[in-house]
């Protein structure tokens, strides 16, 4: 459904075919349970596409079902390469720190092979998208969390509850964590989950809101559509990256 969905947005862009005459090739689809990654990239850059790989990691208590984890994409595009990586951590308010394992785990042992059949890291690249349902939530009196974060919701202080996310907090404690990332922008809007489905502007009063959807990104060198039926709302982020044509 969400590969359709994507699809159908993608073919019918306003200027799809005008700027570079071309559409859009599907160059990875990468599924492990409930967790895909799709990437997408323009017909005509198909030819210079070289050394397509793809890596899938579980993580946590349940690493055969493969519901906690990581899928991963590397191409090279000219002289530039890329990696994307969507991970989707260990819930739960109170597992900040199994979150933070998770991910030094996807960190360490996430890898593709080169030609000798030796290991590259996720950061072994030109540039890289590392995003997903990382589940950090904000953290608050455990009493009185929800209204807490209700409050500052509705009077849309952003800063103030960022100051209490649980991932801001844990890259600034613990090294490793997230170290080397950054966040695509300031998070000047309302928390992605938990969201009831079909009613976008309401929050479920099971769970205390937080921005658990989030895109980083590493690079060597220094708007979304509002989907209904789910339980956490779009997080997205554009990029301008140039590359030599060599």
């Amino acid at each position: 459904p969400w590969e359709r969905a994507i699809e159908e947005v993608i073919n019918n862009l306003p200027n799809r075919n005008n700027r570079h005459g071309s559409g859009y090739a599907k160059v990875c689809v990468n599924q492990m349970v409930g967790l895909v990654l799709l990437v997408y990239i323009r017909s005509d850059l198909f030819p210079y596409l070289a050394e397509s790989q793809t890596d899938q990691l579980g993580v946590g208590g349940m690493v055969r079902l493969g519901n906690k984890g990581a899928v991963a994409f590397r191409l090279k595009l000219f002289e530039c390469v890329f990696v994307f990586v969507n991970a989707h951590l260990t819930a739960g308010i109170e597992k900040a720190g199994r979150r933070n394992q998770n991910y030094k785990d996807i960190r360490r042992n996430l890898c593709f092979l080169d030609n000798a059949c030796f290991p590259r890291s996720i950061f072994d690249c030109d540039f890289l998208i590392f995003m997903g349902d990382l589940n950090y939530r904000c953290q608050y009196n455990v009493n009185t969390q929800y209204q807490q974060v209700m409050d500052l919701i509705k009077k849309k202080k952003w800063k103030t509850l960022y100051e209490r996310d649980q991932l801001r907090l844990a890259k600034a404690a613990y090294p490793g964590v997230f170290e080397k990332l950054t966040e695509t922008g300031p998070l000047n809007f309302a928390p992605t989950y938990k969201r009831e489905p079909g009613h976008y502007n309401a929050y479920s009063k099971k769970r205390t809101p937080g921005w658990t959807d989030r895109i980083f990104y590493y690079t060597k060198n220094k708007g979304a559509a509002r989907y209904r039926l789910s339980k956490h709302s779009p997080a997205a982020s554009s990029f301008g990256i140039s590359s030599d044509t060599k």
